[in-house]
């Protein structure tokens, strides 16, 4: 949050204003819904009013006032809760968003963005063996990490899965008659989908060294 203050004549000892949240998205219908709310002790009676603002890709400016009165898409009227819904038609775009808040001697700014549109997922990173030997008399694992970002959000990723091609160079192993390990080329000519699903680990984050880390450490 940023603030563009002027002089406050005001008792040290009163509770500030301070915005607590703002919330801002667009649903597929091409409904708008924008919320900003206080934190408990806000002064919300030296409100003057509260405005979304964003630029369109025409370089006009997307300006609309938020609403505490049960109108617009509010549901409890003076609750110190300002809301907006509005059926706007807007280009997929990821925008910079800014809510205003004004009272008589201040302006309080926070900053946002509005996803309209699906993007795809982006593989940021994958960590795994570059080589690695595997014995067929026993079982054994190795690991494979990947990061990924989507703007979207995660939660609609239904699975991520790893498909593995044998490519010329990569040979099996087997013990011959002379006790000796005997070797031969297994190439795939296509991906081969072995039915392995990655798990989301919550907490967790990669380094650049491929470096497993826990946030909470």
């Amino acid at each position: 949050m940023s603030s563009c203050t002027k002089e406050i004549l005001a008792d040290s000892d009163s509770p500030l204003l301070a915005i607590e949240s703002s919330y801002i998205e667009y649903d597929n219908s091409g409904l708008l819904i924008s919320r900003v709310e206080f934190t408990t002790d806000s002064p919300i009676d030296e409100l003057l009013g509260v405005d979304v603002q964003f630029q369109l890709p025409s370089g006009d400016i997307f300006k609309e006032f938020l609403y505490d009165d049960g109108t617009n898409g509010d549901i409890e009227p003076n609750n110190g809760s300002y809301n907006l819904s509005k059926e706007v038609i807007l280009n997929d775009l990821i925008y910079d968003v800014s809510f205003f808040v004004y009272t008589q001697n201040d302006t309080l700014i926070q900053s946002d963005q509005l996803i309209v549109g699906d993007y795809l997922p982006k593989i940021n990173q994958v960590c795994m063996p570059e080589l690695y030997t595997i014995n067929e008399a026993e079982d054994d694992t190795f690991y494979v990490y990947i990061s990924i970002s989507d703007i979207n959000g995660i939660n609609d990723i239904k699975s991520v899965e790893l498909e593995m091609q044998r490519l010329e160079g990569y040979e099996t192993g087997a013990l011959g008659e002379d006790g000796l390990c005997q070797w031969s080329e297994s190439v795939d000519q296509e991906y081969i989908n072995y039915d392995i699903n990655l798990e989301y680990l919550t907490g967790y984050y990669l380094d650049d060294n491929c470096g497993l880390i826990d946030e909470n450490i």
